[in-house]
């Protein structure tokens, strides 16, 4: 097995788990709504 399907695998493991995925999802999702929200506040604070 080559470095691809080794990553395949370890991704097939990851995102197979459905709980996993939705957690990442729903972090990524919040950090870059907090982002934002930092964002339009610095923005709108000049």
């Amino acid at each position: 097995m080559g470095l691809g399907g080794l990553v395949f695998q370890a991704l097939k493991t990851v995102f197979g788990n459905v709980e996993v995925m939705l957690a990442i999802l729903s972090f990524f999702v919040s950090y870059s709504l907090i982002f934002t929200a930092l964002g339009v506040y610095q923005r709108t604070k000049e």
